[in-house]
């Protein structure tokens, strides 16, 4: 205080602090960082300030902008990925966050976090009960296994229908078959891009064009089997090729009989 003879305090900004009683000057806070409250004596008081974050949320030290797609409330607080993003570890992609192909796959807040029915890496993969529906996964519906087996003896009937139609009438039936298939593979395309079709319609179109479609995503195959993404997307390369060679058993076997 001034005529007392005791040495007169300043008082800091917040981005600086003095630990000398009586001093007429502020040391500043590294980089980013400020001292919440009024007593500003140390440098282990400095935290980041907000949008920025210290990789191991240590005082004192200068921090760093918020990552794309991080959310650094900060002080001591470390960066957590927001909704949308994904950090497997700090260690294994440093201080960044990956986005998620699916945003309700990734809901943030914390090292592999994911939404119900998502696992594995980035969220990309459906959790037990839950199956891949176009990257959304979505649960597993009642009597699932049931509709994929129905659908195997369906797809059985069909193609033993469609090659007595071809021996018996020919090619021209071949033909009308093949137009027939066409048009329920662009009535389902035309179905599902609009959303203003009712739900109901949508499943009886899917059901319809199933057996020229041959989509396992509405048969739920994941529900029925145990199957890897990496599985699927081999009997979906393969699909041409089982039913040619299913059709040429089916047909051996006809000509065998006569």
């Amino acid at each position: 205080q001034e005529g007392s003879g005791q040495p007169s305090c300043i008082e800091c900004d917040e981005d600086r602090f003095q630990p000398a009683s009586g001093s007429d000057s502020c040391i500043q806070c590294p980089a980013n960082t400020f001292i919440p409250g009024d007593v500003r004596v140390a440098k282990s008081q400095c935290v980041c300030r907000p949008e920025f974050y210290h990789p191991t949320g240590l005082s004192g030290k200068a921090c760093l902008p918020c990552p794309l797609g991080g959310v650094c409330p900060g002080k001591n607080a470390t960066a957590v990925p927001a909704p949308g993003f994904y950090a497997a570890s700090l260690a294994e992609i440093g201080d960044a966050f990956i986005e998620c192909h699916v945003e309700e796959a990734c809901v943030g807040g914390g090292e592999k976090m994911c939404g119900v029915g998502y696992t594995g890496r980035v969220c990309g993969a459906c959790d037990e009960g839950y199956f891949d529906d176009s990257g959304f996964c979505r649960q597993c519906p009642p009597g699932s296994q049931l509709r994929f087996f129905l659908f195997v003896l369906f797809a059985l009937f069909v193609c033993i229908l469609v090659l007595r139609i071809v021996r018996k009438q020919g090619s021209q039936n071949a033909a009308a078959i093949a137009i027939l298939a066409a048009f329920f593979q662009n009535l389902q395309i035309v179905v599902s891009m609009s959303p203003n079709w009712p739900s109901s319609v949508q499943q009886g179109v899917s059901y319809l064009a199933l057996p020229f479609t041959l989509d396992l995503d509405f048969l739920a195959a994941e529900c029925s089997l145990p199957v890897s993404f990496e599985f699927k997307w081999m009997v979906t390369l393969s699909i041409p090729f089982v039913l040619a060679a299913l059709l040429g058993c089916v047909y051996l076997a006809f000509r065998l009989k006569q």
